[in-house]
């Protein structure tokens, strides 16, 4: 005999359906209100609740912008957040013993009790889109706007990512046997890929000498959901752009979204095969599924040694005042944290506290495997911190030297690029190390980052600090240093794109004798930054960027500060109203054309102090006075010394009286 409440085929029960829906009607009703709350009704406020726009040109692209944000933001968050409810609300039963033996007890096939309880979820988040998409529609409209296809766009993309969530959320929840199970998977595997990733980086840099954390590798993004959707960019300022580049961003966007729906649906096929192969028993396991368990195991293990054994380790060396890196002390920390993690996963997974006999081989494979990659690592069999790019393999570097000054810049010129590799080889041979410090020692950093001719990238920073004593070892590195921090063209090629007189807006220099700051505009304004190139292409800087003592001898405390307006990113040679950067320059007395163009302007250079100057007391004796005249004199003269003044206050240079109750006043002697 035929159920009535059963399809025939057993691929679809409308009972089953009916009752998801009506079961479930706070989850699904929640969903619905905010979208509307976000969609039409915000969207009926702005357009009519405040007495219309003044053009329908402004009303529109405001219009657009709101929804574009609910096309980017507001569709990832509902997508991320409602996927995984629908999937817990919806596949609940198999996480309860009683439950999943009543509803596969039901006469239909698991085919149809998956698609059933699949499908209602679906219907709810297609349902809202189209009822949503509507009524924004029709506000649209009653307000004379056009351009409706941005709402389609809307629709497309918020279902497209809720059905990639959804799935998702659907096989996490094929997979466990517990109901807290189900959202701490979906919420590692959403980040599981860039979380290892950085952790592993993170590794190399304790590691290999010079590591620095490549850019996020593509596949690392497309295998990071919320990152790679939360990139999407379409608001109105791209729209301003012109209507090509816009179509083809949001082509782009549909792009995107389009290949994560795709995958979607891979995954909810992937979640009814293992549903098929789900045992009704496996309710309340942590792993429903045999073949993940020692997947689970082991992956919380190497997890747990990549973060927390790491984490310790530089609990523990901060502790100890960072006097050396330890590789056996790291060593020890992440085989410790990766035994913890994999004994802690055996427990859930059998659970169970008396776990040792049974899975202490399984430890010990863990803890060899951790150590020999970090050995590996250690004595650097990749190769890694050997690697040096050939000049032939190199299209551009992008540098950074940093010492008592910096200079940064990028180059294509293959000399000066031959130059870098020189330094780098350098650096790879004599492995100065960041650990000894001295008030008199060489110290820095070099960033290099280059861009090779197939299109990769290779970076590398060495910070290093030689101290007097080894100085004489690492004479010819010194050398290197010194030689490429004045070179002129390092100098120029830092000129050429941060300091143009085309968008010069004014220069500000700070006196720290009299507590002022400077200001120039116009031509006198652009006569410094001229003669400051001047001085570069005499090679007048960067003497004494690797020279302590001869840049505290010679080098003003007081900087240049270079404003300019800041181009749009169009690049059609438009500016941002106010938009502005600046470019801080410290100068010494080798900048001879500088300080004439300096005197020129009216600044007298004979008040200018050094470092050394400024640190042995002149600002002690002198700039501090005028710092308080300045800074105090109105004050004073405003509010009279009381007479009760205490005799320990009066014989002081300066007090604060006053609090949080009433006004400062501050009192010279």
């Amino acid at each position: 005999m035929q159920s009535k409440t059963l399809s025939s085929k057993g691929l679809f029960s409308p009972a089953l359906f009916r009752n998801d829906l009506v079961r479930f009607w706070p989850l699904w009703a929640l969903y619905l209100v905010m979208w509307l709350l976000m969609m039409p009704a915000f969207q009926f406020l702005e357009l009519f609740g405040h007495g219309g726009w003044g053009n329908t040109a402004d009303m529109q692209t405001y219009a657009m912008s709101e929804v574009a944000s609910m096309v980017t933001g507001g569709a990832l968050a509902m997508s991320v957040g409602f996927g995984c409810l629908f999937a817990m609300a919806l596949f609940s039963y198999l996480t309860g013993t009683r439950a999943v033996g009543f509803v596969h007890a039901l006469p239909t096939r698991r085919e149809g009790l998956f698609l059933t309880h699949y499908l209602a979820g679906a219907a709810v988040f297609l349902g809202t889109h189209a009822l949503t998409a509507l009524l924004t529609a029709l506000v649209w409209s009653a307000a004379g706007l056009g351009k409706l296809w941005i709402i389609g766009l809307w629709f497309l993309s918020a279902t497209g990512q809720m059905l990639f969530f959804y799935s998702f959320a659907v096989l996490c929840a094929a997979l466990a046997g517990q109901m807290l199970a189900i959202p701490v998977f979906y919420g590692v595997f959403n980040c599981l890929v860039y979380g290892v990733t950085n952790l592993i980086w993170m590794l190399c840099q304790l590691l290999l000498y010079g590591w620095t954390n490549p850019a996020d590798p593509a596949l690392v993004v497309w295998l990071t959901p919320v990152n790679k959707l939360a990139r999407l960019s379409w608001d109105r300022w791209n729209y301003s752009r012109g209507s090509e580049e816009y179509w083809r961003i949001l082509q782009s966007g549909l792009g995107t979204v389009g290949v994560y729906a795709l995958v979607g649906v891979m995954m909810a096929v992937a979640a009814l095969l293992i549903y098929r192969r789900r045992h009704s028993e496996s309710a309340g396991d942590t792993v429903a599924m045999s073949w993940a368990k020692p997947v689970f195991r082991y992956g919380v293990g190497v997890c747990a040694a990549l973060s927390l054994g790491q984490l310790l380790y530089i609990i523990l060396w901060d502790a100890f005042g960072r006097t050396g890196q330890s590789t056996v002390a790291l060593l020890l920390c992440m085989a410790v944290l990766g035994l913890v993690g994999y004994f802690a996963a055996e427990m859930l997974l059998q659970k169970s506290f008396h776990i040792l006999k049974r899975s202490w081989k399984g430890s010990v494979a863990l803890a060899a495997a951790l150590i020999l990659a970090c050995v590996a690592l250690e004595l650097d069999i990749p190769g890694v911190e050997r690697r040096v790019p050939v000049a032939e393999e190199v299209q551009s570097v992008e540098f950074r030297l940093y010492g008592q000054d910096s200079v940064y810049g990028d180059s294509e010129d293959p000399e000066m690029i031959d130059h870098f590799l020189t330094l780098h080889q350098m650096l790879v041979e004599e492995r100065p190390t960041d650990s000894n410090w001295d008030e008199d020692a060489l110290y820095g950093s070099v960033n290099l980052d280059y861009t090779l001719k197939n299109g990769a990238h290779l970076r590398r920073n060495y910070s290093f600090t030689i101290s007097p004593s080894e100085i004489e070892a690492h004479a010819a590195l010194a050398e290197q240093l010194t030689e490429l921090a004045r070179d002129r063209e390092v100098w120029q090629a830092y000129m050429e794109e941060r300091f143009e007189p085309g968008r010069l807006m004014t220069v500000e220099m700070y006196l720290d004798s009299e507590n002022r700051t400077l200001t120039f505009e116009g031509d006198t304004a652009r006569e410094i930054l001229a003669a400051l190139k001047k001085d570069i292409e005499a090679g007048h800087a960067g003497a004494y960027t690797f020279d302590s003592e001869g840049w505290q001898a010679n080098t003003y405390s007081t900087n240049l500060s270079f404003y300019y307006r800041t181009p749009e990113d169009t690049g059609n040679g438009a500016y941002y109203n106010g938009g502005s950067y600046s470019e801080d320059v410290r100068f010494s007395k080798d900048y001879t054309y500088l300080l004439a163009a300096l005197e020129k302007a009216g600044v007298d250079t004979e008040d200018l102090m050094t470092y050394q100057k400024y640190y042995d007391g002149d600002y002690e004796k002198y700039g501090k006075e005028v710092y308080y005249k300045n800074q105090y004199t109105e004050e004073i003269q405003a509010i009279p010394v009381p007479d009760d003044l205490t005799p320990e206050i009066a014989s002081g240079d300066a007090a604060v009286i006053g609090g949080a109750d009433g006004p400062t006043a501050v009192y010279v002697g």
